[in-house]
């Protein structure tokens, strides 16, 4: 029995590897284009003259400051280390209510 069970489990690592790297990328690409939208939202408020940086702000830098951090923001929205309303407020009240949207479409898939 024992045999059987850890025969099973090596034979199912392939898919679970397969699975892995299908979630890494899908999770580098959203969050390349989230970073994308971030960094070009500050470059915006920059040549606006917005020095004075709000609470909302701060945390799209805080999340979506760098890819990594992007990466690490989405990874944790999907795991439970991080509520999604935390995550999604500052791009709703900073960006667009549309990346809400396309927030919850990433959670759903």
């Amino acid at each position: 029995d024992l045999r059987l069970l850890v025969s099973s489990i090596v034979s199912s690592m392939k898919s679970l590897g397969w699975t892995v790297m299908l979630l890494a990328g899908m999770i580098y690409c959203v969050s390349l284009v989230l970073t994308q939208l971030v960094s070009d939202h500050r470059l915006e408020l920059a040549a606006a003259g917005g020095a004075v940086e709000s609470d909302e702000t701060a945390a799209l830098v805080k999340y979506y400051g760098s890819l990594g951090r992007s990466m690490l923001s989405l990874f944790q929205a999907v795991s439970g280390g991080v509520d999604w309303n935390d995550l999604v407020s500052p791009l709703v009240v900073e960006i667009s209510w549309l990346c809400s949207v396309a927030f919850a479409f990433y959670i759903a898939f």
